[in-house]
């Protein structure tokens, strides 16, 4: 490249010292602005990856905590089994194994959704603006729906279970008292509780199959994103760690003797 004759000489006049001033001013402003530009290109992309990885993470979270829930029911998936197995001969069972297999076939794992990750997602700016693939937005906003549906929709399911079965303890207290049998028999004899039973196994699949569509629906949002799927993985595990510290406090530590009269 040809050097222009002012920059290759010594420098003679005022004009040409001006220009090499200015020019000098120019380089360097564009040499800061361009550096600023990649440097906020770089913490753009950075931050699009973290919000992107937390969201998966918050999502493979919910979908392992439906394992988990899935697993607790299974006692009552089997009580539940047998009672519809056994239906026309339950009156050869004792009241206290008739109420032991109630007892067992009422699921007690209930789902927590923390709300926290999805109102984030959906009300921050700097996530919206950062992340700006419309698809992986859209995918995590159908997650998200999900989880909330599913809680509410087992939870429910199961506050309906224990009302019912609560309900029917009240109206019949003097039957359970001197009659357990014929209280239970009664029990089952309903319409609701042969529902209830029956609905157990297809809400277990029901569980199973939402953490497949959270865990697949991920699968899809690294590819759009770019993101391994160990890199989701070890957040969900950093994120169940306990910071090592005190015990936690335990129940009967505070467990006191009622104060009885001298």
């Amino acid at each position: 490249m040809k050097v222009p004759k002012f920059l290759s000489g010594p420098v003679k006049t005022g004009w040409e010292q001006l220009i090499l001033s200015i020019l000098g001013i120019t380089i360097s402003i564009a040499l800061t602005f361009g550096l600023n530009a990649l440097s906020g290109k770089r913490s753009q992309k950075a931050d699009r990856r973290l919000a992107a990885v937390r969201v998966m993470a918050s999502i493979e979270a919910f979908a392992r905590q439906l394992d988990g829930v899935h697993d607790l029911m299974l006692p009552a998936d089997t009580a539940a089994a047998y009672l519809l197995d056994h239906w026309d001969y339950l009156d050869a069972l004792s009241g206290q194994e008739l109420l032991n297999l109630h007892v067992a076939s009422v699921p007690g794992a209930m789902i927590t959704y923390d709300k926290s990750a999805e109102q984030i997602f959906t009300s921050s700016f700097d996530v919206w603006r950062n992340v700006d693939n419309a698809k992986f937005m859209d995918s995590a906003g159908q997650c998200f729906h999900m989880m909330e549906m599913i809680t509410e929709e087992h939870n429910s399911w199961i506050d309906s279970y224990i009302q019912f079965s609560d309900n029917y303890v009240a109206t019949h207290r003097q039957q359970f008292d001197t009659d357990l049998q014929a209280f239970a028999l009664g029990l089952f004899g309903t319409w609701q509780a042969r529902q209830f039973l029956g609905d157990v196994h297809p809400r277990m699949d029901r569980l199973q199959y939402a953490a497949a569509l959270l865990r697949w629906s991920n699968a899809q949002s690294m590819k759009l994103m770019k993101i391994k799927e160990k890199d989701v993985m070890k957040e969900v595990a950093d994120s169940e760690v306990i910071p090592t510290g005190e015990p936690m406090p335990q129940q009967e530590e505070f467990e006191t003797p009622r104060p009885q009269m001298q």
